[in-house]
């Protein structure tokens, strides 16, 4: 009904179809999941394996509503017998849940403070039930409780009591001293490989400090906050530039790679007439402008990569598998083709590679995991980048040097998951650069290196546009004072250095 006549993305179709499957529905049997999940309600006894009551704290349970002005009943002397009690209805609420349940009852409560870690009794019901356990059975509710540690890593977890245990393996590793035999359960699943992909890898070279906070600690320390500008911005950042190009480029190139003859100026002006209607770009004049210049940016991008395109063969997809220590790299490797008996990955980045007559090796390191991990399958591959400024590519590496390279790489990742490896990309590059002519027994220099972390004049360093980095090592001092910066650069960034080196110059 909207006129929209182009081919829906897959994640548009999910999230409508999802949308409609949550959507409760009247036919739905009332309780008749194998779990579920409600508020306490009448149950007219109706029996359930285990029943879990959550929450029943001293100020939760029975609830307390707060009573209306205009309530009557509530008032001194006007209560009347049949008048409804939400107290009274609750303690009968327990009491059916109590009879409903038939192999097990489960009843927890918040029994210490947060704040000073006092004592908090449960709520008044399960207080009676225990007065009544106990005048039954003596010490039965001591033998039936378990006050559980406020925090993952107490000790109490690992103190051998049968009735606290964890699966939370890196708390027992700080713990447990070396060599004091663990749980056999734990030891198995600790055994199991860790499977990445190519892109956990290629984050990982991008940045080794960061990958460790978001895959271990599950922090993001460089979560971006989205504040209203004061003023109405009239051009774009770095970040923003980037996106909106990668938005143009990528349907154009799409529609390239499925061999359809398009006009690339006019399905860019399409592309940001799209972006300008959904708000992306200014409106009128300033909006045009904008988008003049995202279309001189891109077509002769675009133009150099169908040309590439037009005299290459498309190729499938090649699955990569490859294991170090409990580290199992498994994806799939796409954007294969071939040039007589060439295999070429050609592949398209809105991202400026060259920098005057130098590579930014910092944007090259996220594909080099992909083309070590087919050249270690014994294929020549050359890996074709079209960027902003023209084109670079990755020259094959001899199967026996990919393999070990690869090797090499995930026992790395293995290390760099257990604590953050001090090797920061960019600064790890700059150091390769200005030790790239060292000579035996002479000391290596580190003064692009700091200038790289560090920052200068006008120049953002790598610790400030990194918070992991910055939270780890705040300077170069501190970086290089771990003793174990020059021997991780040599592990992760030489090869592809060294690759990259043997070119005539080091751009293509």
């Amino acid at each position: 009904q909207a006129g929209f006549a182009e081919a829906l993305s897959l994640a548009v179709v999910r999230e409508h179809w999802l949308a409609a499957m949550d959507q409760p529905q009247l036919n739905q049997r009332f309780l008749a999941g194998a779990v579920n999940f409600a508020t306490l309600m009448p149950m007219r006894a109706i029996p359930f394996k285990r029943i879990c009551l959550l929450g029943m704290n001293h100020s939760d349970f029975p609830r307390r509503q707060p009573a209306a002005d205009f309530d009557l009943m509530v008032q001194r002397g006007q209560y009347r017998p049949g008048d409804r009690s939400r107290r009274e209805d609750d303690r009968y609420l327990f009491l059916e849940a109590l009879l409903s349940a038939r192999q097990q009852l489960y009843v927890s409560w918040v029994g210490r403070s947060v704040k000073d870690n006092t004592a908090q009794p449960p709520s008044v019901l399960v207080s009676q039930l225990r007065d009544h356990l106990d005048a039954g059975w003596a010490g039965a509710t001591k033998q039936l409780t378990v006050e559980h540690p406020l925090q993952p890593f107490s000790r109490d977890y690992f103190a051998g009591q049968p009735q606290l245990f964890t699966y939370a393996k890196e708390w027992r590793d700080v713990h447990e001293p070396p060599g004091q035999p663990v749980d056999t359960a734990i030891t198995a699943a600790s055994a199991t490989a860790q499977t990445i992909t190519l892109k956990d890898l290629g984050d990982f070279l991008r940045n080794p400090a960061q990958a460790y906070f978001r895959r271990v600690l599950k922090t993001d320390m460089d979560i971006a906050v989205d504040e209203l500008d004061d003023k109405e911005p009239f051009s774009f950042d770095g970040l923003q530039d980037w996106q909106l190009r990668n938005d143009l480029l990528e349907p154009v190139a799409a529609a390239l790679r499925k061999r359809e003859v398009i006009d690339i100026a006019s399905a860019l002006v399409a592309q940001t007439g799209r972006l300008q209607r959904a708000g992306t770009l200014q409106h009128a004049v300033f909006g045009q402008l904008e988008a003049s210049s995202l279309v001189e940016k891109t077509t002769s991008q675009l133009q150099r990569y169908g040309e590439r395109l037009a005299s290459l063969a498309p190729q499938d997809a090649v699955a990569v598998q490859a294991v170090a220590d409990d580290i199992q790299l498994s994806d799939h490797v796409d954007a294969l083709f071939h040039s007589g008996d060439a295999s070429v990955r050609l592949l398209l980045t809105p991202s400026n590679l060259v920098s005057g007559k130098e590579i930014k090796f910092h944007h090259l390191v996220r594909h080099w995991p992909a083309h070590l991990a087919l050249c270690a399958q014994g294929v020549a591959l050359h890996t074709v980048i079209v960027h902003a400024s023209g084109e670079t590519v990755i020259p094959p590496v001899e199967k026996t040097v990919a393999q070990e390279t690869l090797q090499a790489l995930l026992s790395a990742y293995r290390a760099g998951m257990q604590a953050p490896l001090p090797a920061p990309c960019q600064t790890a590059f700059a150091w390769l650069k200005e030790n790239k002519s060292l000579k035996e027994n002479q000391l290596p220099s580190t003064e692009k290196a700091e200038e790289a972390y560090d920052g200068g004049f006008n120049v953002t360093g790598e610790a400030q546009a990194s918070a992991a980095l910055a939270r780890c090592w705040p300077d170069f001092h501190s970086l290089h004072h771990t003793g174990q910066f020059e021997s991780w650069i040599e592990v992760l960034y030489r090869p592809l250095y060294d690759v990259m080196s043997t070119q005539k110059g080091e751009a293509a």
